[in-house]
C-alpha cells in the first residue's frame, strides 16, 4: 500500500518502548524491483472459487 510506512517489530516489548518514544523503530525499506515481477505476487488456491463453507474459510483467513 503506498503511503503507508511499515516498523517491524521484535516483541511487543519494543513495540511499547517505540510508542513511548523511549526507542526508535527503523521503518522497513521494500525493494520496489521485488514489488514489479510478477514471482512477488503469492500464486496458489483463491478461497473465493470455493462456494459455502464460510466457517472454513473464516477458520483458514484466521489461521493465516
Amino acid at each position: 500500500m503506498e503511503g503507508t510506512t511499515i516498523r517491524p517489530v521484535e516483541s511487543l516489548e519494543g513495540l511499547v518502548a517505540h510508542l513511548r518514544g523511549e526507542q526508535v523503530i527503523q521503518p522497513h525499506q521494500m525493494d520496489d524491483l521485488l514489488l514489479s515481477t510478477e514471482e512477488a505476487v503469492p500464486q496458489g488456491p483463491d478461497l473465493s472459487h470455493v462456494k459455502g463453507q464460510e466457517h472454513a474459510k473464516r477458520a483458514l483467513e484466521v489461521a493465516a
